[in-house]
């Protein structure tokens, strides 16, 4: 089987991968045993190539159970990676929660029995199987795929060929450190956050991507214009007042102001009118002094 897969220098190959499909996302009450008996929602099989934008709505807490497989039966292992990229209400610790499990033979399962409080959320997996690994994301794209599997020489948690799209050095991991576009994350958060870290803004949605990855908002989806928080104020709102958007009484002051060049341009013409009035009143008075200047030079000469 052959895949189309992007990089994120937006660099298109194709290899050859085994197919790995989705097998189902089961959702059940908090504390119940995960079977399907405490199914409150099932998405359907789809295979990693099609555009697929798995965004839970949660209307009670609840511990998810994602199970993938893969139809080669001769598969000796594969690795199943679950990342949430956004930060929910109850996680702490940062923007990406992970597990991984190995299975042998056609299918292996992640359990994730930690409830949440509710919320709308996206995620994506990576499955690594006989070294090959594709990242299949909620979003429409393939954020970053490599085939061979992760190579990391320097050990510093990033792909060495990922490094080198990047202009990064994949012998040296004291780069993992490094802010090339200045966003406020290293190079090793960006690599995690699918994020890119020659752009501080990936998504161009008008959001840093520090600051979505602090403050838990999605860093390579255009989300400017949502309210997380339900607080009336945008994503894009929320940034500019540097309020928090996941905390609905952080709310930015959206009280009407006055742009500033509106009132330079206030100013401006009330001192044209008052500089025109002023002139005025000199040359009305100069005008008034010659016709009074006028009439005693007449009345000086009437003999009369």
């Amino acid at each position: 089987m052959r895949a189309l897969l992007a990089s994120r220098a937006g660099v298109f190959s194709l290899i050859s991968l085994t197919p790995v499909l989705f097998a189902a996302i089961l959702l059940h009450p908090a504390g119940a045993a995960p079977g399907p008996s405490g199914v409150s929602e099932e998405v359907p099989k789809v295979d990693y190539q099609l555009d697929y934008k798995p965004e839970l709505n949660i209307t009670a807490p609840f511990t998810l159970s994602l199970s993938v497989y893969s139809d080669d039966l001769n598969l000796s292992h594969f690795t199943v990676r679950f990342y949430m990229n956004c930060t929910l209400p109850g996680i702490t610790g940062g923007g990406i929660f992970s597990t991984e499990v190995m299975g042998e033979g056609g299918q292996a399962k992640i359990i994730l029995h930690r409830p949440f409080l509710p919320f709308n959320f996206s995620f994506y997996l990576v499955v690594v199987a006989e070294g090959v690994e594709v990242r299949i994301p909620s979003l429409s794209e393939l954020p970053v795929s490599f085939s061979g599997g992760v190579v990391d020489k320097d050990g510093d948690g990033m792909d060495d060929r990922w490094e080198a799209v990047y202009g990064l050095d994949p012998l040296w991991a004291g780069d993992s450190e490094a802010d090339p576009d200045g966003d406020g994350l290293g190079a090793g958060e960006e690599y995690l956050a699918l994020t890119s870290p020659t752009q501080p803004d990936t998504d161009s949605d008008g959001l840093d991507d520090g600051w979505e990855v602090r403050e838990g908002t999605c860093p390579f989806l255009e989300d400017a214009e949502a309210d997380y928080d339900g607080d009336g104020a945008t994503n894009y709102q929320e940034y500019i007042f540097q309020t928090d958007p996941r905390n609905a009484e952080s709310v930015p002051d959206l009280a009407p102001t006055t742009p500033w060049y509106y009132v330079v341009a206030i100013v401006a013409v009330v001192l044209i009118l008052l500089i025109y009035f002023v002139a005025q009143m000199v040359v009305n008075r100069r005008e008034e002094e010659i016709l009074t200047g006028r009439e005693r030079d007449n009345e000086s000469e009437d003999p009369g």
